[in-house]
């Protein structure tokens, strides 16, 4: 009881109470609308069959029963591959382990590590547990990061904002790695040194005293798992290098609050690549590209290039165009994004809005905006904070708390109409 309390004073500090109760209402309002719709998709098989997997049974034991419960769905007969028929003898499902597409998600091992003990106990429903749980722990990170950033009287609406692109919202309930990448990327900001947007700087950027080690350490932790939920973890490393650069030359020294992040993201990205290239020995990154593509050899690369980066850009606004809520989040986002060009949050999101441009480059297709569904958050809060600026009412400091790495002192701390693609 007593810690009932204390959570609640602590969560009265990031918000009004009232705030928290419509927080609530909207959240579950979108769990219901996600709950009526589609929850597996063609990268499912992946995620399932590893969950099998990693819970005793043998690959083939595992792909087939994949295969039988997706092939209920009528969608999935242009991706059940070698196997539609599982009744057929020698099936080995080995392709969904290891080679050009299992070898990817081999390196995917934290999603259906986490969903295996639930698959034992409800079958492949247990797939949506941890999307269910990962979501409602990023919605209260980003009241949390946005108390931080905007101030209290907007930490709910930015939750609020986060919710409302019901295309990206309803990966809550769905058999993808979205939802728990978004929670792990967004942990890993929070251990970030970031100043209040609103916040001054007088002494040109944080106090580098106030970078505490625990903080370095668990973004560490935070950021290996990121990578190993999906590869997007590239994206966040060079927004931090970004940063990091934008601090040095704002501050005309290289060592800054961010330099230990900076060094710590170059040096993980690194070792886990090397990791998960023994992982996956099959596969290519640069094979699917040349397909894909049509550039067909790595001379031909620069030819296709306008056509790709077309093909995506075309494809991701149409899709993000059917979602009301994701159009009007974006177009504030960015205008948000402009409006605290000089910052480090603002710095930080183009930096991961970059990476994960160029990471679907590598895939030469749209996402149908699944990849940039991790960026959402961060944009809900550049739309927030750009509406309280619009409307005068940017209260500039969260509610009193506990004091963040890297903060000075004197400051307070306080369902679109296409299936998506696989990839």
């Amino acid at each position: 009881m007593v810690r009932f309390r204390a959570l609640m004073t602590r969560a009265a500090t990031v918000a009004p109470p009232r705030a928290w109760a419509l927080l609530g209402v909207v959240y579950l309002a979108a769990m219901l609308i996600s709950s009526v719709r589609w929850h597996f998709g063609p990268d499912s098989r992946f995620y399932l069959a590893w969950a099998y997997r990693i819970g005793g049974l043998s690959e083939v034991e595992a792909g087939e029963r994949t295969y039988v419960f997706l092939n209920g769905f009528d969608w999935f007969a242009d991706y059940c591959w070698y196997a539609c028929d599982t009744s057929e003898p020698g099936l080995t499902y080995s392709w969904l382990f290891r080679g050009e597409e299992g070898g990817l998600f081999r390196q995917r091992l934290l999603y259906p590590a986490l969903s295996a003990p639930f698959v034992r106990l409800f079958g492949p429903a247990g797939m949506l547990v941890v999307p269910a749980i990962a979501f409602t722990a990023y919605v209260i990170m980003v009241v949390v990061l946005a108390n931080r950033m905007v101030g209290r009287s907007w930490a709910v609406p930015a939750g609020i904002a986060a919710i409302l692109p019901i295309s990206i919202a309803k990966f809550s309930l769905y058999a993808y790695t979205e939802t728990l990448a978004t929670a792990l990327l967004l942990g890993c900001v929070l251990l970030l040194p970031l100043r209040p947007t609103g916040a001054s700087d007088p002494a040109g950027g944080s106090d580098p005293t106030r970078v505490s080690r625990r903080h370095i350490i668990g973004f560490a932790v935070l950021l290996v798992l990121f990578a190993f939920t999906r590869q997007f973890h590239l994206a966040l490393v060079l927004g931090v290098v970004v940063t990091w650069l934008g601090v040095a030359l704002r501050q005309r020294r290289l060592r800054n609050p961010w330099g230990p992040f900076a060094a710590v993201s170059v040096a993980a990205a690194a070792v886990i690549a090397v990791v998960q290239t023994l992982m996956s020995p099959g596969y290519s990154l640069l094979t699917p590209f040349l397909k894909i593509s049509g550039a067909e050899t790595v001379g031909g690369i620069p030819k296709v290039l306008p056509s790709v980066v077309w093909r995506i850009v075309s494809g991701e606004i149409e899709v993000a165009g059917q979602d009301f809520g994701l159009v009007l989040v974006a177009m504030l986002g960015a205008a948000g994004i402009v409006a605290a060009r000089r910052t480090e949050f603002a710095w930080l999101t183009v930096g991961i809005l970059v990476g994960t441009f160029l990471l679907e480059m590598i895939t030469a297709l749209p996402s149908q905006n699944r990849y940039w569904a991790l960026s959402v958050p961060l944009l809900a809060i550049h739309a927030t904070a750009f509406v309280a600026r619009v409307l005068g009412r940017d209260d500039g400091r969260p509610a009193a708390g506990p004091r963040s790495a890297g903060e000075r002192p004197g400051h307070a701390g306080g369902e679109p109409a296409v299936e998506p693609a696989s990839g």
